[in-house]
């Protein structure tokens, strides 16, 4: 079997010995994101992540933040939000008292738009930020507007090739 829309790492660690993955793994959904930002920012040192509590969101939160840590980056903020989600202010105040100088995350097209329009409202000082799903629609990219321009979601799959 060949799966197109499955990702989560759990689907391949059961055994199964003729199912086939299309998509990257969950597992590395975001440290292309990691790379970029270690070749195109060396003075980043602190990130931040704020995911979706589902469980594809937060398997692959939890893999780039242990990506993060051995790449030498100290994660400060680490936190998920429940689906539905629409005020992402409190989030954001808080994850700025962290002083971040990237904030990565995974939740869906709405969640991450939703997060890019209110982080631009603020002003928020981070310069750099990822996102797992959505970030690649062109929607979001006319919704997130020019204060995010420097916004760079992950590559996709392993060819390098950046979106956005």
């Amino acid at each position: 079997m060949i799966t197109t829309g499955a990702a989560s790492d759990s689907t391949y660690e059961r055994g199964f010995s003729l199912v086939y993955q299309a998509y990257t793994p969950a597992s590395r959904y975001l440290t292309g994101a990691v790379d970029l930002l270690k070749a195109t920012d060396p003075s980043a040192k602190r990130i931040a992540i704020l995911h979706e509590n589902d469980k594809f969101s937060t398997d692959v939160c939890n893999a780039v933040r242990d990506y993060a840590v051995d790449q030498g980056y100290e994660v400060v903020f680490f936190e998920g939000y429940d689906s539905g989600t629409t005020d992402f202010a409190p989030f954001i105040n808080k994850m700025e008292s962290t002083a971040p100088d990237a904030v990565l995350g995974g939740g869906h097209f709405q969640d991450g738009s939703t997060f890019a329009k209110t982080a631009i409202r603020k002003a928020t000082a981070c310069k750099t930020g990822g996102a797992a799903r959505g970030s690649t629609r062109v929607q979001f990219r006319r919704d997130r507007g020019r204060g995010y321009r420097h916004y760079r979601p992950q590559p996709m799959g392993d060819t390098g090739e950046l979106h956005g």
